[in-house]
């Protein structure tokens, strides 16, 4: 009995003492470690970055981020519910490694109250509910010296971005100054597709990219007549420039040698440029000799007359109703095995779009470093920019396909020493050039500079919002979602240029674009396979339906009830060409088949491992540990007996 108490009372000791270490385990968790976390996801999206810890550290006047969230209102939305609690954290976080420079206050913004008529004052966007309610969810940052930077709703579709978006404000604000990004394009970036009539008609806005570098920098648009860089600009990036008169080049040239950095985008055909310009013309000039002679004294050069073409990174694109969607190896998307891992431009990238793209090469003799950052596939070959220009088909450029072997450069980086290209001077004055009454003459050139440091990208299309981003209205607003890094190619590189590479690394901390390397191979050979057969029944289909019309030509006219008067010889014709017509197009039907049968087994079999080949797995591990067992008791059972005896 005594011992039937004892043993109770152990096991009530047991439980009480257990009791009291989870509820003190919990208050420790609460109130220590309340903000630990185990961030399982592949890219690592819920872990604040260096670069964030970097950017919070350096904060040196207090910073206000008043979140205006209607909690009562959102119950009832999860994905609002979801991201708000994420915002908090996040925010939460950026106090605690500011050591409370970054101040956050959480409103509730009822209605008819006084954080209602802030949260509308301040341009936050309410968003109306079925019940008629509205709930806003926005950000309000202020200063020190009254600069304010809203985020006006925090659209779920942006969750993705949420550190960048978070971080680039707290970064806006801490500047003294928005960097100064001087920009030289030919390419209506401003007004948008439809160029500047369209525009004053209503019927255009900008394009993304430029809202982006406009939201970003204080941007200093250039013209080719320039005479000089401002002095107070930090970056001057050329974008699809168009022919630059030797005044313009020597200011772009001096610009380097005192120690400018350059970001160029240049491109042997820009299919943006066929947009109307600013008058409403369209352009096709390449911009790849724009530069002149400055891209020799640079040590690099671009053949202006071709194009690369990728078989391995072809985007699948549909050329008309009646033409499946084919691999247009013109267009290109490339993944992080083709881009520089150490660069800090490209390090963080995952997946880039561009069209009609050109190579990039080293001159001999150079005195630059070239570090390539972006590469195509060995899978490639170069053709003649008339190819996009005239928009072949995918099928014909992929039927005369014949790949080099050889990996083109596309992006690259040049460092180290240049020398003037002009060492003999300014040159004259252009008559048109518009030079202000009180400016300085053309001065001395500065000869060469051994620390020289420019962005080179043979592409343009790649600002064009289709290759990048995906644009809705949002309550009257703007709301883009990004479909590839093409942005934050473009403004990593402007930042990386002016020395802030603190956001550079969480511009593209979105989910990474995972091709199904498996199933794209497999339906690269069967298309390459089949190719040859369907373009054979191609051409025997139109000459069947060349030989019918021709009979129907030739023909004695039609009866009264419609029908074709024909010879008895052409009736046998026709009904033996339309009957080997429907032959074809059976056999262009298989072939549509087979282009497909390929990637069907391998879903199969991956449906089959899902579905039955685990729990198969799983149920024989069991049976097998149940036989094992059953084996080792009869045993234990056998020994027993024979001690028994």
């Amino acid at each position: 009995m005594l011992r039937k108490f004892m043993n109770r009372s152990f096991v009530t000791s047991t439980l009480v003492l257990l009791v009291a270490i989870f509820l003190a385990l919990n208050v420790f968790m609460t109130t220590v470690v309340r903000d630990a976390q185990i961030d399982l996801t592949e890219d690592r999206l819920y872990t604040l970055s260096e670069g964030t810890h970097n950017l919070m550290k350096s904060i040196q006047e207090p910073i206000t981020l008043k979140l205006y969230y209607s909690e009562k209102e959102a119950v009832d939305i999860p994905q609002v519910r979801v991201l708000a609690e994420r915002v908090k954290d996040m925010l939460g976080a950026f106090s605690r490694i500011s050591d409370g420079m970054v101040r956050v206050e959480i409103i509730e913004p009822e209605p008819y109250t006084e954080a209602e008529d802030e949260a509308e004052a301040a341009g936050l966007t309410a968003a109306p509910l079925a019940s008629g309610e509205v709930v806003y969810f926005g950000l309000v940052g202020t200063n020190a010296i009254d600069g304010q930077e809203i985020i006006a709703f925090f659209a779920p579709e942006r969750e993705a971005r949420l550190e960048y978006d978070l971080a680039s404000l707290v970064d806006r604000l801490n500047r003294e100054r928005a960097p100064v990004l001087g920009l030289l394009t030919d390419l209506p970036l401003s007004s948008g597709p439809g160029g500047m009539m369209a525009a004053m008609q209503g019927r255009s806005q900008p394009f993304v990219m430029y809202e982006q570098l406009l939201g970003n920098f204080e941007l200093q648009e250039l013209g080719p007549e320039l005479t000089s860089i401002p002095e107070d600009v930090d970056v001057l990036m050329l974008v699809h420039p168009p022919a630059l008169s030797d005044t313009a080049l020597y200011a772009i040239d001096q610009f380097v040698m005192g120690g400018g950095r350059i970001i160029a985008f240049l491109d042997p055909f820009s299919e943006m440029s066929q947009v109307n310009g600013p008058g409403g013309e369209a352009y096709t000039f390449s911009s790849a000799a724009s530069l002149g002679p400055l891209m020799e004294a640079w040590g690099v050069t671009m053949d202006g007359s071709k194009v690369v073409a990728d078989r391995q990174r072809a985007l699948r694109v549909g050329f008309g109703a009646n033409m499946p969607p084919m691999d247009y190896v013109l267009w290109l998307g490339f993944d992080n095995r083709d881009m520089d891992g150490d660069d800090l431009v490209t390090a963080n990238l995952n997946y880039l779009q561009m069209a009609s793209v050109g190579a990039l090469e080293p001159l001999e003799g150079a005195t630059t470093r070239f570090i390539p950052l972006l590469k195509s596939s060995r899978d490639a070959m170069l053709v003649d920019f008339q190819e996009a220009q005239f928009q072949t088909p995918p099928d014909e450029l992929l039927r005369s396909y014949k790949s080099s072997g050889q990996s083109y450069v596309i992006g690259a980086r040049l460092t180290g020493a240049v020398k003037t290209a002009f060492p003999d001077g300014p040159p004259p004055l252009d008559a048109d050039a518009q030079v202000e009454p009180d400016a300085e003459p053309l001065s001395d050139p500065i000869a060469a500079t051994d620390n020289a440091n420019i962005l080179i990208i043979a592409d343009s299309d790649l600002f064009n919002d289709q290759f990048w981003v995906q644009v809705s209205d949002f309550l009257g607003e703007r709301l883009m979602q990004e479909t590839s890094d093409n942005g934050s190619l473009v403004l990593g590189a402007a930042e990386n240029m002016m020395g802030s590479n603190d956001l550079v690394s969480l511009r593209s901390r979105a989910p990474v674009k995972r091709d199904f390397t498996r199933v794209e191979d497999l339906r690269r050979e069967a298309e390459a396979r089949f190719l040859p057969q369907s373009q054979a029944l191609d051409d025997k289909l139109d000459q069947i339906v060349q030989r019918v019309d021709e009979i129907r030509g030739s023909g004695m006219g039609e009866s009264d009830d419609g029908t074709l008067l024909v010879t008895p010889e052409q009736r046998a014709e026709l009904q033996r060409l339309l009957l080997e017509a429907d032959t074809t197009r059976k056999a262009q039907r298989d072939i549509q088949y087979e282009l497909g049968a390929d990637i069907d087994r391998l879903g199969a079999w991956i449906k089959f491992f899902n579905i039955a080949f685990v729990p198969l797995l799983v149920a024989g591990f069991a049976i097998f540990l149940a036989f094992r067992r059953r084996r080792q008791m009869r045993m234990q059972g056998t020994q027993g007996g024979a001690i028994h005896v």
